[in-house]
């Protein structure tokens, strides 16, 4: 077993490889995370400088050198997810940013944990008694803490989260512990411990929980550009020149194994690589916004509720009226609810001399009403007075 010891030299370089790629990162936050947490993997599996002795090394036992292959393998991965990253393809670079803003990975557990841990601990003194210890885990009083309850039911009726299938596993927002099992009986206490155990361990790797408020403001001006943004620039390797050397087409592997198959889209199956811009990511820091709840509080009922960030925010066509707000926001509009139109020049000399007409039409109108009595009383003397007919008499046969 001692022939499959990884060298120092290998970690060495890994964690060199490791710690560049990360400086390339486009997000600041990212950078620093991801550069914490390579360095604590490293530190954590650390076994210090080796004593300096003639002895020959012990060989290494087979469970130490399984840890290593398998730590080795972690690593590697970890290498290729922060290139890809730094590339431009999407899905990695986004796994990156999720981790490094708490919404996977081990940081996502930390601060669940901070989220629902007991304010108040057990024998402490609360309004003049000593508060009750809580019963112990997933025992027959034991219950959900309400604010992970309250954040589970608030993640599952989000449309955007469901919409960016990232609710997968949350069917009760309680565990649900049936009364009997299946051959009538009740269930036991073992049966039901584990049923709630299963239940937490899982909503712990579902839930998303709330950011701090520095963090929270550096996503939101990053969203917004009241934090500059600029892209990380590459260093180049040494030994690497600008200007390839061109190859000659009669080289040796040609001639002996013919022409070679030349480059295809094999490595664009799981995407491709993008050119990482500002648009690029803020489309990212909203996706990753989306995820992160908003806890507020309501002074009408007294409790704490959550909010969610939408991807595509709709104008708002709702605005609260006030009286002296009605002369600015209908200005410019006719009674019939239309935008009134510029009048043309033929228009405006047609109400000019429509109102000239007006004016001059009142006095006219006085005139005939004061020549109009008299006009009347002139007619009435020259006419002859009317008398009555005579009656008709017929004629006797």
């Amino acid at each position: 077993m001692s022939a499959l010891h990884i060298p120092p030299e290998t970690w060495r370089h890994l964690l060199r490889s490791l710690l560049r790629e990360c400086s390339y990162l486009p997000d600041p936050v990212a950078r620093l995370s991801m550069k914490a947490d390579v360095l604590s993997r490293y530190q954590r599996y650390y076994q210090g400088p080796k004593s300096k002795s003639k002895n020959k090394p012990k060989a290494i036992p087979e469970e130490k050198t399984l840890k290593q292959i398998a730590l080795h393998r972690t690593a590697h991965q970890r290498l290729s997810l922060l290139k890809r990253a730094n590339e431009g393809y999407y899905k990695p670079l986004e796994e990156v940013l999720q981790m490094a803003y708490g919404r996977r990975g081990k940081r996502r557990i930390q601060l669940v944990n901070a989220l629902i841990a007991p304010k108040d601990a057990p024998g402490e003194e609360v309004i003049g008694q000593v508060a009750e210890p809580p019963p112990d885990m997933f025992s027959d009083g034991w219950t959900p803490p309400k604010i992970m309850v309250d954040l589970l039911n608030s993640q599952r009726n989000s449309e955007i989260i469901s919409t960016m299938n990232s609710s997968a596993g949350i069917k009760h927002t309680r565990p649900h512990i049936p009364k009997v099992n299946i051959w009538g009986k009740e269930l036991s206490p073992s049966r039901q411990r584990n049923i709630k155990k299963k239940w937490y361990n899982t909503m712990v790797h579902t839930i998303f929980p709330p950011l701090p408020d520095t963090e929270l403001r550096a996503l939101e001006g990053l969203i917004s550009g009241e934090i500059p943004w600029t892209a990380p620039k590459r260093r180049t390797p040494v030994g690497e020149t600008s200007s390839a050397a061109v190859k000659s087409s009669l080289d040796v592997e040609f001639l002996t194994k013919g022409p070679q198959k030349q480059e295809t889209f094999t490595h664009y199956t799981n995407g491709r690589p993008h050119k990482i811009t500002h648009r690029l990511m803020r489309r990212l820091w909203k996706r990753i916004s989306c995820l992160v709840p908003r806890q507020q509080w309501n002074d009408t009922y007294k409790k704490s509720y959550f909010t969610w960030d939408v991807l595509h925010s709709s104008p708002c066509v709702v605005v609260p009226l006030k009286e002296s707000m009605s002369a600015e926001l209908f200005q410019g509009i006719d009674a019939k609810g239309s935008v009134a139109k510029e009048p043309s020049k033929r228009h405006i000399i047609e109400e000019q001399s429509t109102e000239s007409t007006v004016e001059e039409q009142p006095k006219e109108s006085v005139v005939e009403t004061e020549t109009q009595p008299e006009q009347d009383e002139q007619a009435a003397e020259e006419q002859p007075p009317k008398y009555p007919s005579a009656p008709q008499v017929e004629p006797q046969r």
